[in-house]
């Protein structure tokens, strides 16, 4: 047995039946005892019988941890004193303790304070004054515990100097605040601000840049990589040997034109290039029926001497032509032999020209459609041209 003050009577234990005939009791002071192990073990509600108990002192006990369920029943606290222990937590739960108006954790270990504490702090200061004193604890001035840090400086519940307050650092160096954490909260606030942000924000724009860049890229060479690519599948698919160099030319000519001008091809031009021998590839005869057209393409300027764009209005609206000028000039590139050659059968102004067009007419030999009578001599003169390498 021990009386309601009990100081300095190293007390490590209590009975759960201790207190069952003193619930008028309002104050207990049990300061400079030993109750770590009692108070960091039991679950027994011991202060169950305290239900009038206005004044708790535990100051100076050893304590490390608390068990909520010895406090259960003191609802009517006013006054808890839990100062200079060693806790680290605080894992008390106030919202029985509509009464409370002073929370004594000062010189402990604690450096914050749960989420849920706080709110109930704020809670009860919905109702009337609540105190809580923090002071000469090392309360950890860092990133994570920002949140606390900013809530304490505002609370209500806290001096507002917050006199003998103290900032701990990661290197575990401690320093007595004397600005009410003003310096260190704008310090963190500039360390610790979310970039997260910014962090998107610079990515989309770094992903953006580099997608133009790459689409640029593609744009740029676009006709050279889709020739790689049919290139490739024919290899693949043992259409054609893998040295070019090696492989005759199955066709002489290979004739690009638009499918409104077969007229022209058919009755024209076909009958005067088998008069002379020259074998002809002309796609509506000669594409291998089922397999693509981008490949049938490439397989014919492949496998002929030369490919021969017959340029008119029509062409200049036909995609397949202008995929056929771009694998021939691919070709061209590619094996260093040239390709391409134009028969110019109208006459068409340069403004209506793509600059494509334009580039590939500067470059490559063309040669014009009389619009007069035609002799054999320009017609020996185009079986030549198509003939040479």
């Amino acid at each position: 047995m021990f009386p309601p003050t009990s100081i300095n009577c190293n007390v490590d234990e209590i009975d759960e039946e201790m207190f069952q005939y003193l619930d008028e009791l309002q104050e207990l002071r049990l300061r400079n005892n030993q109750l770590n192990n009692f108070i960091s073990k039991t679950r027994k509600p011991v202060f169950q019988y305290l239900k009038q108990l206005k004044i708790l002192d535990l100051t100076n006990n050893a304590l490390t941890v608390v068990q909520s369920s010895i406090f259960e029943e003191l609802g009517s606290l006013e006054i808890i004193d839990l100062s200079r222990n060693n806790m680290r937590h605080f894992n008390l739960s106030l919202t029985n303790m509509s009464s409370l108006n002073f929370l004594n954790l000062s010189h402990t270990q604690l450096s914050s304070l749960s989420v849920e504490t706080r709110q109930n702090i704020d809670l009860l200061l919905t109702n009337h004054s609540v105190r809580v004193d923090m002071s000469r604890n090392p309360v950890r001035c860092e990133c994570d515990n920002i949140d606390f840090l900013k809530w304490m400086v505002s609370s209500r519940a806290f001096d507002v100097n917050l006199t003998d307050y103290m900032c701990q650092y990661k290197d575990t160096s401690t320093i007595v605040i004397k600005d009410a954490y003003e310096e260190t909260l704008v310090y963190l606030a500039a360390r610790c601000a979310d970039n997260s942000t910014l962090f998107l924000v610079v990515l989309s724009v770094t992903l953006c840049m580099v997608s133009f860049v790459v689409a640029a890229v593609v744009y740029r060479f676009r006709w050279r990589l889709r020739y790689m690519y049919y290139a490739a599948y024919l290899v693949v698919k043992g259409k054609r040997k893998d040295n070019p160099e090696a492989e005759l030319f199955r066709y002489d000519v290979f004739i690009s034109y638009a499918s409104e001008d077969e007229e022209f091809i058919l009755g024209k031009l076909l009958p005067e290039f088998d008069s002379r021998d020259l074998r002809v590839l002309v796609h509506g005869r000669d594409f291998a029926v089922g397999e693509f057209i981008a490949s049938n393409i490439v397989t014919a300027v492949k496998e002929s001497r030369k490919t021969l764009v017959v340029l008119t209005r029509n062409l200049l609206n036909s995609t397949w032509c202008n995929f056929e000028l771009q694998m021939a000039n691919m070709e061209s590139i590619h094996t260093g032999r040239p390709v391409l050659l134009f028969l110019i059968k109208e006459s068409i102004p340069t403004t209506e020209l793509t600059s494509d067009l334009l580039y590939h007419l500067n470059k490559n030999t063309y040669i014009v459609y009389p619009q007069e009578e035609i002799t054999d001599v320009f017609w020996d003169k185009l079986a030549r041209d198509l003939l040479q390498l």
